[in-house]
C-alpha cells in the first residue's frame, strides 16, 4: 500500500505498500485499565500543521509523551487539507528510510515500520480527534495523503515530526455510535451487497454510520494492515463500475463513479488493533474501500474483498 491514497490520488492505481507487525494485545484498546483501581486518564497527543511558506508546511508535537491509552488532537492550521499519520519505528531506522519506503513502488513492507493510527485527510481550519492505545517507541507524524495531483507529498516538505512514547498503561477506548471493522477471510459478518465473505481474502463489517457527526469505532480484526476510506458514489453508477474505475491504470475518459473531493478516510492501523475516530457524513450511498495491500504485496484490498456499498441515511 502507499499512504497517497487521498482523494486526488484516487484516480490512478495505487501501489501495494503494507506494514508488518501488530502492535499486540496490550496496545489494541478495549483494555480494563489498573486492575482494582480507577481507568487511567487519557494522554494528550497535540498535533498543529500549519503553512511555513510557498509550498512548505510545518508540523509540530511534543517531544515525548506517556503512552498507552491517548488522545490524539490534530489541528489543521494550514490553507490545504492535511492528515496527522503516525508511524513507529524499530531499531534505529529514521524517518527518511520510512518515507523513502512509503513512497516506494515496491510492494513489500520492511518489518521495522508500523501504522499507528492517527487522524485522517481533514479540510483547511478543521480540527480531527482520535483516541487509541500506543505502546512505548519511537514515533514520528506524517502527511503523505493529502498532496495534489502527482507532485511531492506534504511529509517532504515539512509536514512531519518525530516524538517518543514512554511506556503507559493500556486503557477503554471512548464508547461508539458506530463500527467498521476489518476482517480477515473466514470471519464472518455482514461483507454486504453481493459479497460472500468466504470467497475473498479480507472484508468490512459495518453498523451504525448516519449523517453528521459519527464517533467510529475502526476494529482492524485483521492480520494485515487496513485503513477504512467511504468515498460518496456518483448517480446510479454501480460498484462494479466503481471497482473497475479503481483498478484501471488509465485517466478516465468519462464522469468519475465517485466524489474524489469529499471522500473520507480514516488514518492507517497496524492488524490487531484499533481506534476510535471521528467521521463526518452526508446522507447518501458510499463506497467503503482499503486501498492498501497484504504486507507480502499483491493487489490492494478493494480488489479482495474490501469494497462494499453503504447507505448512510
Amino acid at each position: 500500500m502507499s499512504f497517497r491514497t487521498s482523494p486526488r490520488r484516487l484516480r490512478r492505481s495505487v501501489a501495494g505498500f503494507t506494514l508488518i507487525a501488530a502492535l499486540g494485545l496490550s496496545a489494541c484498546g478495549g483494555g480494563s485499565g489498573e486492575e482494582g483501581g480507577a481507568a487511567p486518564r487519557p494522554t494528550s497527543l497535540a498535533i498543529t500543521t500549519s503553512d511555513a511558506g510557498e509550498d512548505r508546511f510545518a508540523t509540530k508535537a511534543p517531544a515525548s509523551i506517556k503512552g498507552g491509552l491517548v488522545k490524539i488532537v490534530f489541528k489543521n492550521a494550514s490553507k490545504a487539507p492535511h492528515e496527522a499519520q503516525l508511524i513507529r519505528l524499530d531499531g534505529d531506522h529514521t524517518v527518511q528510510e520510512a518515507i523513502k519506503a512509503i513512497d516506494s513502488e515496491e510492494a513489500r513492507t520492511p518489518e521495522w515500520l508500523h501504522g499507528a493510527g492517527g487522524v485522517g485527510t481533514i479540510a483547511p481550519g478543521q480540527q480531527g480527534v482520535t483516541f487509541t492505545n500506543l505502546p512505548a517507541g519511537r514515533y514520528a507524524v506524517i502527511d503523505v495523503a493529502s498532496g495534489e495531483g502527482e507532485g511531492p507529498p506534504p511529509v517532504s516538505r515539512g509536514a512531519l515530526a518525530e516524538f517518543e512514547v514512554t511506556p503507559g498503561k493500556p486503557g477503554e477506548l471512548p464508547a461508539a455510535g458506530a463500527r467498521i471493522v476489518a476482517k480477515d477471510k473466514g470471519e464472518h459478518g455482514n461483507a454486504g451487497e453481493g459479497q460472500d465473505a468466504e470467497d475473498h481474502e479480507h472484508s468490512f463489517e459495518v453498523t451504525g454510520l448516519k449523517p453528521g457527526k459519527n464517533t467510529v469505532l475502526f476494529d482492524n480484526r485483521s492480520d494485515e494492515l487496513h485503513h477504512a476510506l467511504l468515498a460518496p458514489i456518483i448517480g446510479d453508477t454501480t460498484l462494479e463500475q466503481v471497482k473497475e474505475a479503481l483498478a484501471s491504470e488509465e485517466q478516465p475518459s468519462g464522469p468519475p463513479p465517485v466524489d474524489f473531493e469529499n471522500t473520507l478516510t480514516t488514518a492507517v492501523l497496524d492488524g490487531q488493533t484499533k481506534e476510535v475516530t471521528e467521521l463526518a457524513l452526508k446522507p447518501g450511498r458510499y463506497a467503503l474501500l482499503c486501498f492498501i495491500s497484504d504486507r507480502d504485496g499483491g493487489k490492494p484490498h478493494f480488489a479482495e474483498g474490501m469494497l462494499r456499498e453503504v447507505m448512510v441515511r
